[in-house]
Formats: C-alpha cells, structure tokens, sequence
C-alpha cells in the first residue's frame, strides 16, 4: 500500500472523537441510517455538436456545465465528480438554510442532490422534493421514495425500489413509470435520450428517456448497485459480481469486462480515457477505457464504496478506513492522505482547488486539493453517507440527522433568543413559546439533573411560536424544566455572557397521562425486501420503526393514530441481503420511543431471506416483465438472423431463454 511521507502528513490529518453530540439523542435507542453512497445521474446534451468534431472535442462538450448547476450525483456522465466552473465556501461556513424530514418519521437522506436552474433536487427514503436553492422553500413534493435525480431538459430521473421514474421538473408530476425485474440500488444516468440504470436482479437497462420504453438488456451475474458512466458510446458499470463491464451504449453488447476481488459498489469515473473504479476489496483500480486493461491498482486499508473523482490529473476517493486519499492519476502513487474519524462512504466533489467529502464521523470536510489540508470542518447531527453537490458558492449535503444542508460562508455569528413560560401539561408534552433562531437548529428540553427528556423537531432560521416537545419519559410530577436552543450541528447556541441560550418554565401535572404500547412481530420468510408487524397498539399514536443487529435503521411505517393495527408491511432500505434478526421499536414521536419499565417497546423476529419469497402478485409482475422482455429479444434476434447478422446458435439460445420465461411466468399466473 502506497503512504505518504511528507512532512505535510501531519497537517493533512485529522484524529477525531466526536464522542456523544447533543443531537445524538435521537439516536439512543435506534442508531440513525449507515446506508452505501454510490450512484450516478445526468447532464443536458450539448449545444451545437457537429458531426465532423473530434474525439477531444465531442468529450469537451460533454462535460460542459453550466455555471450554478450541479444537475447529478458525480457532476457529469463521465462521473468525474469534478465542476471546473463551480466554487464552493470559504471557511468559516454555517447552514444558510436546513431542511428537516421529520414529517414522516426517521427519513434517511443518503442522496445527493441535483441543482439546476435555482432548484434543489433530491430524494429520500420517503419522498422526491424541489426546493428553492436560495432559501430552502417548498416548490414541490412527490410522495415517491427516491435515489440520486438526475434532471435534464426540464425533467427529473429518478428511481425508487422496483421502478425508474420520471417528473415535470416544475411542478413534480410523473411523466411515466417504468418497472424493472429487481431492486433498484443505484442511479439513473442519462445520456443522449436515454435512461440507464441496474438492479437487483443483475440487469442493466436503457430506457427511453421520453416514455420510458425498454431499449435493451445488458444482464450481469449478480446485482448492479454501482450507477453507469457513459462516455463516448460506452456504458461503464460495476456489477456485486466483483466485475467492471464496459457495454456498447447502443445496443447493450458487451466491450469488455474486468474481474475485481469484492462486490464493486462504487459508480465508475472516465476521465482521459481511463476508468478508475473502488471495490470492496480494499482496491481502486485504473482500467483503460477502450480494452479494460489494467493500468495500475492501488490497495487502502478497507472496502471503497465511495466513488472517485478525478480533477486535474488526480483521483480523490474514500475508503471505509476513515482515509480520504488523493492518487496520481497516472500510476496511482499517494500525493496526500487526509484522516477523519469514521468511515468515509461518501464520494467527494471537487471544485475551484477544493475537495468536499462526507464522513460517518457526522462532518463535511473541505480539504485542499492540493495538499490535503483542512480548509474548514461543518458537522452535522449523523453521519454522512451522502455526497455534496456544489453550486453557486454553496454546498448542498444531506445528513443521516434527517436534514439537507445548504452550507455556506458565515457572514455573522450564530445568534438565539428563547421564551418558555409556565405552563399545565398531562406530562407528554410541553409548548416553547418563541424561538428565533439565526442558522436554525432545535430545542432541547431537559429536567433539573440535566436529563435530556426530549427535542423538538428541526426549525428552520427564523422565529417558530407554539413550538411542542414530546416527552420521553413523561414527566409524573411539578417540576422545573428548562429549554435550550441549539445549532444543526448539535452546538448550542451561546448568549453574550458565554452561557448556552435556555429558559426556565415550572410545568404543573394536569390530568396526567401514561402512554401505552404493545407490538407482535414473529419470524417470518421476506424477499428481503419488506417484512410484515402482525400487530401494534398504539394509546397515544405514533409510528414503528425497524431496525438491524447494528441499530442501523432499514425502515419506518407511516404515522399511525392512536388504535390497533395488524399486518402492516413495512419496505426496507436498503433491502436485507441475507437471514438476519430485525427489531421493531414503537415511538410516539421522532425523539420518544413507548416505554415499559424504562425500556423501549420493542419485539425482534428473524427474517429468513428467501429471493423466492416473494409477495405473489409482486412475483407475478416480475415474472411477467421477464417474460415480456425475453419475448422481445427472441424476436429481435430472428430479425438480426434473417438479415445474417446472427447465429443460428444464438437464436436457438435466445428462444430457450424466452421458453423459460413464458414457462415460469405461466407457472405464477
């Protein structure tokens, strides 16, 4: 393993314990969502291409953007990561704006955004949302869970478990719907009029970018989570069958393919005709572009999933060794390592000399692209698996704190003001007056030992009135409790006297109420990606929320009243891979879990993961997608033979394939 030597090391390193944040409560009994960062997305076609342009040139105008726009995950097609034109903030930074998913329970932001024309364009595990770039308004919603959009000549791509999906990037209205055979873990990236994408079931598809009809099928060995590049007629993908696959763009045949030693996660990045790709091997790897052959291989200390970016003759990457790493593009030799305080998921930005990356350590770091150095640190409330988008001197980052940051040069000091004034309460809940607050942030409510017995929802910069706190416990008896305002980041804010910024209200007991919960949640068979409750009670409503052996969140049902339901199917993000134990834990509000004797209301099952355990009607519909999808390929190859373009073998290979698919879709009907 290549290691960087210099005296500069010491500088362009950082040792982190963050130790227990203030925000960090919400997590106590369920640890905020760890998912793989890796996608891709889209950019407009270029102007004005001649027919006769060259080589260089035609790969000029493809990565032309315009200026204030970062319109996919990884910039361009080629997924350079890379915005020659884009500036980012100047140390020291604060959020111009944040905006809290908590409508919904615990929504994780493990996206990256696209902004385009002013807009802010991003996904989460619930929903696909517009919102003004300079203020953080509402322009639109869809109530459709989302990846990394990809927005293109007024329309946004995006993708939600079994289906690739497009909207009126206006208004948010769907344009058409396209299913696919399996899970979907990556992005869409478009690319002269089409849509590409892979999924779970080892396929690669191009799709129509205006309605959505199937074009071709690339099928891998195994799962297609890594998001394509598309360079000069080829699409480079990395499929969980430890292969790089390089697949002719118009019709899907393969160029060439390159065998890693792990499942390749990491979205491919082309820059100078090479491809430079992470895997869970540890390794990033330099392939060229026309052949695959390689050209150097680098090893780190853990799995990469982050994807590269290449600037300048240099290739920046993360590894899930808490490193961020800057590379030689040419032989892979280190130029500077940086060192954070968790593993580095996220793929970094690079723009105007700096490079921009997340870190499950919960911060987003702005390194010099040339040495490494910190230039400023923000930290956040979770960890960061998302990847930032840069735009118009502004860096836009989801959190697993369930915010979207706009991150930008702190013009002035953070500033607070707080009223908490006495009051009745049935001991659930207590009611902030007024809070103003200058870079938002949230209210945190605690009793006189200094326990923290709840937090409000995140408030945006400005004044909140009425603002209520559930609280977890809930209180028995008279007593006082104070109200502190803090910071995104889970600082609080300080006063002129150095003092945390906090009132003091004496709540009095009126008709106390202790609220009750019970759930049931046997073992059970799951395609792995949904699981059933078979029953919860609920006194005082709320919402179940599942989780792994790790805490890690995979899923939340939605916002239940205050009654018994059964059988509630519950998605799971991402979806479960292999038979493991699962837990659900009853909350009456983001912050508040159900209590018994001290203890969350929880159950845990095992969930026996069984690909053919699917719910029928959802495995009727694959069947039948694949069954229509061979049919199709059988048909295009009897042409291609009639014309002598194709084998004999290959026809017969083609029609057994379809035979198959008509047999078992038959079998399901």
């Amino acid at each position: 393993m290549f290691k960087d030597t210099t005296d500069d090391e010491s500088e362009s390193k950082k040792n982190s314990d963050t130790g227990h944040t203030r925000r960090s409560y919400l997590t106590q009994t369920a640890a905020t969502t760890a998912a793989l960062g890796v996608g891709t997305g889209v950019m407009g076609t270029a102007a004005a291409q001649l027919e006769d342009e060259t080589a260089s040139e035609q790969e000029a105008a493809q990565l032309q953007q315009l200026q204030g726009e970062w319109p996919q995950f990884r910039f361009n097609q080629a997924n350079t990561g890379f915005a020659s034109d884009e500036t980012g903030p100047d140390g020291p930074v604060s959020p111009r704006w944040v905006f809290p998913f908590i409508e919904f329970a615990r929504e994780s932001i493990n996206e990256s955004p696209a902004v385009v024309d002013g807009t802010v364009y991003f996904g989460s595990s619930l929903r696909t949302s517009a919102r003004d770039a300079i203020d953080g308004s509402e322009e639109w919603e869809n109530f459709r869970s989302s990846e990394s959009p990809a927005v293109v000549d007024g329309t946004v791509y995006t993708a939600d478990f079994l289906s690739v999906f497009a909207l009126n990037a206006t208004d948010g209205t769907q344009q058409w719907s396209s299913e696919t055979e399996g899970l979907i873990f990556g992005n869409p990236s478009v690319a002269d009029g089409t849509v590409y994408i892979g999924d779970g079931a080892s396929n690669l598809y191009a799709l129509d970018a205006t309605d959505g009809t199937e074009q071709w099928v690339f099928e891998a060995e195994a799962n297609i989570s890594s998001t394509p590049a598309v360079v000069d007629g080829t699409v480079y993908v990395g499929s969980s069958d430890t292969n790089v696959y390089a697949v002719d763009a118009t019709d899907g045949t393969e160029q060439w393919s390159y065998q890693t030693g792990d499942f390749i996660f990491s979205s491919p990045a082309v820059a100078d005709g090479v491809v430079y790709v992470g895997s869970r091997d540890g390794n990033v790897y330099a392939l060229d572009a026309s052949d695959g052959n390689e050209e150097w291989v680098f090893e780190t200390g853990s799995s990469v999933n982050s994807s590269p970016a290449v600037a300048d003759g240099i290739v920046y990457v993360g590894s899930a060794d808490s490193n961020v790493y800057a590379l030689d593009a040419s032989d892979g030799s280190v130029e500077w390592t940086f060192e954070t305080g968790g593993s580095v998921r996220a793929s970094p930005a690079v723009a105007d000399g700096v490079v921009y990356v997340g870190s499950t350590d919960n911060n987003v770091y702005a390194l010099d692209a040339i040495d490494g150095t910190e230039q400023w640190t923000f930290e956040t409330g979770g960890s960061v698996s998302a990847s930032p988008a840069l735009a118009g001197g502004t860096v836009y980052v989801g959190s697993d704190d369930n915010n979207l940051y706009a991150i930008e040069e702190s013009t002035a000091d953070p500033a607070a003001s707080i009223a908490f004034e006495d009051q009745d309460s049935d001991g659930l809940s207590v009611v902030v007056d007024q809070v103003d607050l200058s870079q938002g942030g949230f209210v945190e409510i605690t009793d006189a030992d200094g326990t923290v017995l709840g937090q409000s929802e995140v408030l945006e910069t400005g004044t909140s009135e009425n603002v209520a706190v559930t609280l977890s416990p809930a209180i028995e008896q008279n007593q006082e409790l104070t109200a502190t305002a803090y910071r995104p980041s889970g600082e609080p804010y300080v006063g002129p006297d150095d003092e945390p910024v906090s009132a003091t209200a004496f709540i009095t007991l009126v008709d106390p109420v202790q609220p009750t919960a019970s759930i049931t949640f046997d073992d059970q068979k799951s395609d792995g990606a949904r699981i059933v409750i078979q029953q919860v009670e609920l006194s005082a409503g709320g919402f179940v929320e599942i989780t792994d052996a790790d805490g890690v969140v995979r899923g939340q049902t939605a916002n239940i009243d205050a009654e018994t339901r059964e059988n509630l199917e519950v998605d799971l993000n991402p979806p479960l891979a292999e038979t493991q134990p699962l837990t659900a834990t009853v909350f009456r509000d983001i912050n508040a879990p159900y209590l018994d004797d001290g203890e969350p209301v929880s159950a845990t099952a095992v969930i026996t993961v069984r690909p053919g355990e699917e719910l029928p009607e959802k495995k009727r519909q694959q069947k039948k997608r694949a069954y229509k999808r061979k049919k199709s390929e059988y048909e295009k190859a009897k042409k291609k033979y009639e014309k002598d373009q194709l084998s004999k073998k290959e026809v017969k290979k083609k029609r057994g394939a379809y035979e198959q698919a008509k047999h078992e879709y038959k079998e399901c009907k």
